[in-house]
């Protein structure tokens, strides 16, 4: 089974979508994990904008993020296939 919160588990999805794809990093509710999580089926009340390391559930309560996943998602160009490169490298490079 696919961890949704993890660094494999975003690469999975980003693989079958359209890699031109944009995304609006600073948005909280439209970025690219939004749409992410939604996908998975997570209950998401949204994310805190740009650089948080927190998303909201539908009933309120805050979790906290692998850091992975918003480095992946904070990086330029915003589209699926650079974030999906970016991701992919998470997997080689050690976290600073």
């Amino acid at each position: 089974m696919i961890n949704t919160f993890s660094v494999t588990g975003l690469i999975a999805w980003l693989e079958t979508q359209d890699p031109a794809t944009e995304y609006p990093y600073s948005s909280n509710d439209d970025c690219l994990l939004c749409r992410y999580f939604r996908a998975r089926g997570v209950s998401l009340g949204g994310l805190a904008p740009m650089g948080s390391m927190t998303w909201g559930d539908a009933t309120g309560n805050d979790h906290i993020l692998p850091p992975e996943l918003n480095r992946v998602s904070r990086g330029y160009p915003w589209t699926y296939g650079a974030a999906l490169a970016r991701a992919k490298a998470t997997l080689v490079e050690p976290t600073p």
